[in-house]
């Protein structure tokens, strides 16, 4: 893993998580101006600088990303304010998760990996929203 402190200058929070078994990285943000995030990530479609100015009229955002000082890829969950609820993390996580599985080709269904993933998720988003140390 490499140091989330060379965020810490430019966000409240940001924290990269490996969920292991499946071949991408989870960011999870907590920014109120989404536009600081401009310059760190790319569209790994098209290998295009992903422009944030736009995006912080919502209150979370989650997309598929490139880290461009990394080139890791995976997904991004940007949520605009520390005040996020269970409701709203379990939202995200869920577009998350099928981004996840798209990426690797599975169907997201009702059985343990979605749901297990999901749960994953959800756990990253409150571990930054609390503080929490990395598991």
């Amino acid at each position: 893993m490499h140091n989330n402190q060379q965020y810490s200058k430019f966000y409240m929070k940001m924290k990269r998580f490996d969920p292991v078994i499946y071949p991408q990285k989870l960011w999870v943000c907590i920014e109120k101006d989404f536009k600081k995030l401009n310059g760190l990530f790319y569209d790994t479609d098209d290998n295009t600088d992903i422009n944030f100015d736009n995006l912080d009229k919502y209150e979370a955002v989650t997309i598929r990303v490139g880290e461009k000082k990394t080139k890791e890829f995976g997904v991004l969950i940007i949520f605009g304010s520390e005040n996020f609820n269970c409701t709203l993390t379990a939202h995200e996580a869920s577009h998350a998760a099928g981004y996840i599985f798209h990426h690797i080709g599975a169907d997201m269904d009702c059985g343990e990996p979605t749901a297990y993933l999901i749960g994953w998720i959800a756990d990253c988003c409150w571990k930054i929203k609390t503080n929490h140390k990395q598991s």
